[in-house]
């Protein structure tokens, strides 16, 4: 795993998923990414994983509430996009939940320190429905 810390971008895996971002229009990228892991898909995948908290962080930095070491790319495109529609953001927040309680990322965190982890994605869970508030 090239993992350098529980941040949603703090692998290599969201890093290139964050290249492919900056080229994309509009949500539909980004709500691909999120939807089979929200039906409980690719959860035996640890780079689904990966990819979709790193596109609910973008949902998340769109909706005006971003987490920590969001790269500027990240802002940019968000910034570009606008908020995201509602159904995103509720969208998201299952993907989360979905990797954060039953997944291979779930199983090969618990092998090492989970608790930063765990927290994280609590975070980006709060932040997710802080941006679903009009």
């Amino acid at each position: 795993m090239g993992t350098w810390g529980a941040g949603s971008f703090d692998n290599d895996t969201a890093a290139d998923w964050v290249y492919g971002l900056e080229r994309a229009s509009g949500y539909a990228w980004v709500e691909e990414t999120l939807a089979p892991v929200a039906r409980g898909e690719h959860l035996d995948d640890p780079y689904d994983g990966e990819v979709a908290i790193a596109a609910a962080e973008v949902v998340a930095t769109a909706g005006g509430f971003p987490g920590p070491n969001v790269p500027p790319e990240v802002h940019a495109w968000a910034a570009r996009e606008g908020v995201p529609p509602a159904p995103l953001r509720s969208l998201a927040a299952r993907a989360v939940r979905a990797v954060r309680d039953a997944s291979e990322l779930r199983a090969m965190w618990d092998e090492q320190s989970p608790e930063p982890w765990l927290e994280a994605t609590a975070d980006l869970v709060r932040r997710l429905g802080a941006a679903a508030e009009p």
